[in-house]
């Protein structure tokens, strides 16, 4: 079973607005070469991630390390087996969970052209306010809860939110919320153009597992 590739919703790539939906992990490689804002890979949610992500409800973590392109599944395995329950690490889906890390990891090291990346993965999410990152690009996935809430542009006030006004004050448009769902793939670019985004309240308040990937030289940037 190849998790990465489960179940994509697009049949082809196609861009409106600064959006780009992906077919596939590898037309993902191509996002450092475009002008978009946020390009998106759509999947579905496994049936047995249910389950093993509701046995991970109680557990709070926060893990942060560098991946390596040859060894991605080693380095996550790694840097999870001495946070996770043994009983957690038993479960049949836990492998397979890795797996797919790894893949997204192997994806990154190729849209930044590296050798390896940073990884943050954890139930810890706390970015309330709306923001841009600040780094060139940066990839999410949220693994089990609320995913990242975005803004498009036009529902956005960027005077509001360069005057460091709360969030009430730059959504101009509460329909214009949008939600990446469980397991979708998202890479935001960063800087004075990019999307506004924050850790919606559900994940604030609730469990969330969410993975975030960054260019080496952007490890240690407040997420």
């Amino acid at each position: 079973m190849n998790i990465s590739e489960n179940a994509n919703h697009y049949q082809m790539n196609y861009v409106f607005d600064g959006l780009v939906f992906s077919d596939s992990l590898e037309s993902l490689k191509s996002v450092a070469s475009r002008p978009s804002q946020l390009a998106i890979f759509e999947r579905e949610k496994p049936a047995e991630a249910g389950p093993f992500f509701a046995s991970m409800a109680s557990i709070s973590f926060g893990i942060a390390g560098e991946v390596n392109k040859g060894d991605t599944l080693a380095d996550i395995e790694f840097l999870l087996e001495e946070s996770l329950s043994i009983d957690v690490q038993r479960d049949p889906f836990y492998k397979l969970w890795l797996k797919d890390m790894a893949q997204v990891c192997s994806l990154f090291c190729e849209v930044e052209q590296s050798e390896s990346i940073q990884m943050w993965i954890g139930s810890r999410r706390g970015c309330r306010r709306y923001h841009v990152d600040n780094v060139p690009r940066r990839l999410l996935v949220t693994y089990d809860g609320c995913g990242t809430e975005w803004l498009a542009d036009d529902a956005a006030d960027r005077d509001a939110f360069a005057k460091g006004e709360p969030n009430d004050k730059i959504l101009k448009d509460p329909s214009g919320k949008k939600f990446m769902g469980e397991w979708d793939i998202s890479i935001f670019r960063g800087g004075g153009t990019g999307l506004l985004h924050r850790t919606p309240d559900d994940a604030l308040n609730g469990h969330s597992i969410l993975m975030r990937l960054d260019n080496n030289e952007f490890g240690d940037t407040v997420y």
